[in-house]
């Protein structure tokens, strides 16, 4: 296994168009760490980099303490799981397994040792005589990651490799993966564009927005104390909700108002704010769905935290309900017990945990809040 350390990285094509800047991050030997980010931010051109796959413009990458930026792919000792399996459709799953373990004169007697025991590992010895064609899409990726783990790799690079399963599918090879990582405790560099798959798996996560580093940070502490509010909206589903609102504070109390409306903030949330020129300005405020009740028992214990919406639509997902709302001009989406009463068309009483409010600069939009 190994560490990894890529040191104020950048990715230029054609002279013009950056697709990753600075990029710094250490990664330490058995870490699972996510690379999390929409669709174009660079994440994957990251993996590629540590791959040997694409040239680093400028920066230095290390493997094991090793400069490895003039380094060849094969010289690196990673293997990477892609999106489309990359199976040889002619050969059998066994064939396949090999195929790379004979380019490196790996004995004989050893490859037949190293496949049986990485079929056994992913459960695959079934199928190890039958060519991808005839595979489920579930079994064609444990077979992409078979070839993978037998090479005995120091990293594992996987690029969106569940992204063409379907979601059952999805969250039972996501647990797999978790397990094969507690087990083999090989260092593992993940790119994903979808949250909940980087929060379930990730010991840590890389936040990526345009080919910078946003946050890196543990999923608990990402979804908690988010740095900025690109990352806040990032992570959670549904996303938080956004508002702005003007910070005022009269009589000893402090109210976030918006509109005809106010939502009272605790004193030790103000006591949070990194500078309290913030008060009578206009900043956003952020609540998660999660945060927002129509229960009565809530709306009584948070006096001056609820206000009025109107009800749009009433998504009754079995385990909870999802409220998309109105209040005043903004939409708002509340994530709310399943026994909520709430329907289209209702005008109800919400209550926001204002324990639970977060807020952001208008213009940088990062944090106003300390830890």
């Amino acid at each position: 296994m190994a560490n990894v350390k890529l040191k104020n990285v950048t990715k230029v094509y054609d002279g013009k168009v950056t697709a990753v800047s600075n990029f710094s991050l250490d990664i330490e030997d058995k870490e699972f760490v996510v690379l999390l980010g929409p669709s174009g931010c660079g994440k994957s051109t990251v993996l590629r980099m540590i791959a040997g796959l694409e040239e680093i413009t400028e920066g230095e990458l290390y493997i094991d303490g090793k400069l490895m930026n003039q380094a060849e792919s094969s010289e690196r000792n990673i293997a990477m799981v892609f999106q489309n399996y990359a199976l040889f459709p002619h050969m059998t799953v066994y064939e396949n397994m090999d195929f790379g373990l004979e380019l490196r004169k790996v004995p004989k007697s050893k490859r037949d040792s190293g496949i049986k025991e990485t079929a056994e590992i992913l459960g695959i010895e079934q199928i190890l005589n039958t060519k991808p064609k005839e595979l489920t899409a579930e079994q064609r990726q444990k077979a992409a990651l078979a070839c993978a783990l037998v090479r005995e790799p120091k990293v594992l690079l996987m690029d969106e490799p569940l992204s063409g399963l379907d979601a059952k599918v999805r969250v039972q090879m996501r647990t797999e993966i978790v397990k094969l990582h507690n087990r083999l405790k090989t260092t593992i560099i993940y790119v994903t564009n979808d949250q909940t798959e980087a929060m379930a798996m990730g010991t840590r996560i890389v936040v990526m927005k345009d080919g910078v580093i946003q946050q890196t940070d543990t999923p608990q502490e990402l979804f908690a104390h988010p740095i900025n509010q690109f990352v806040a909206g990032f992570i959670g589903s549904p996303p938080m909700n956004f508002i702005p609102v003007t910070l005022i504070s009269k009589n000893n109390e402090s109210f976030a108002v918006f509109e005809d409306k106010r939502i009272k903030i605790p004193e030790g949330k103000i006591k949070k704010l990194k500078d309290s020129s913030y008060l009578g300005r206009e900043v956003i405020m952020g609540i998660r769905p999660e945060d927002i009740h129509d229960e009565e028992v809530f709306l009584h214990s948070v006096e001056g935290s609820s206000i009025e919406a109107y009800v749009e639509l009433a998504e009754l997902m079995g385990s909870e309900t999802y409220l998309h709302l109105k209040a005043g001009s903004y939409s708002l989406t509340a994530r709310v017990n399943p026994r909520s009463t709430a329907r289209a068309g209702d005008t109800i009483k919400l209550a926001f945990d204002p324990n639970k409010l977060y807020f952001f600069d208008k213009t940088t939009q990062e944090t106003l809040l300390n830890r």
